[in-house]
């Protein structure tokens, strides 16, 4: 199991790494529809959609608000986000307690689905289209894979204290702190660097370490949506890792934050 993870981690990181550097913005923008259209079809199982045509209309009704919201004033957008992923890490805390919103109908999920993935979707083409794209893509994206790979190697060496037990049983206290960590090294490496002037060193800090925090409830919450249903993982297509919301999970909630803060701060 750790094998394959490592080998499909280890692919998907040269691909992201090759769409970062080499791809024109268009085109930047072109892969990250596709993935995030692809996620959408993996949340319309979550709704509980198994119907091939409706699993697409909700794929197409995703498609239609990435090109509204594309349109919208940012600001409103991401501060309207912010506030959707407090509410988000409020239900986990309070899971299994919570789970009734999770029941509501699947025009409940269906809305939760646009939340996560289309803000998302906006952040990340936004930050590659801004002045140092690529190196502010690339500090997301390690902040996010710091997170996740300190939370896990550290949860599976020395976890003992269970984080959210009732909505993902094997994620720990000494995880989150490690991933913490990991993340704020990464930060303090990129202020140290001194690659995103005229931001203040501590400010870059102090972001990663908010950003870290918030990929954690991302992941949290895509654990408990599909606890609320009865799945696993979201796909099988990717080993070791499940499937393309599982593997992505932490940066739908990430990459919203991120935006926000560079935008407060410069």
């Amino acid at each position: 199991m750790l094998k394959h993870r490592l080998i499909t981690g280890t692919i998907l990181l040269l691909l992201t790494i090759a769409a970062v550097m080499f791809l024109p913005i268009p085109y930047f923008i072109g892969v990250v529809s596709v993935v995030m259209l692809l996620a959408a079809w993996e949340w319309a199982r979550l709704i509980a959609y198994q119907r091939w045509v409706t699993r697409l209309g909700y794929v197409v009704l995703v498609g239609v608000v990435m090109i509204l919201e594309w349109y919208a004033p940012i600001l409103p957008v991401l501060f309207a986000t912010l506030v959707w992923w407090f509410i988000a890490c409020y239900w986990i805390v309070n899971y299994p307690g919570a789970k009734q919103v999770w029941s509501n109908g699947v025009w409940v999920r269906g809305i939760m689905g646009i939340l996560v993935l289309v803000p998302a979707w906006l952040s990340l083409n936004v930050i590659r289209y801004a002045e140092q794209g690529r190196a502010l893509t690339f500090f997301l994206f390690i902040l996010v894979w710091a997170s996740d790979i300190g939370a896990y190697f550290i949860g599976k060496a020395w976890g003992k204290h269970p984080l959210a037990s009732s909505v993902s049983p094997k994620k720990t206290i000494e995880g989150l702190v490690g991933g913490f960590l990991c993340a704020l090294l990464v930060a303090w490496i990129a202020s140290m660097m001194g690659i995103f002037s005229p931001i203040n060193g501590s400010m870059i800090i102090a972001l990663g370490a908010v950003v870290s925090l918030f990929a954690i409830v991302g992941d949290l919450f895509e654990s408990m949506a599909k606890r609320s249903v009865g799945v696993k993982d979201t796909g099988h297509y990717l080993p070791g890792h499940g499937g393309l919301l599982d593997r992505i999970d932490s940066l739908l909630a990430a990459a919203p934050i991120f935006l926000l803060g560079l935008i407060l701060l410069n």
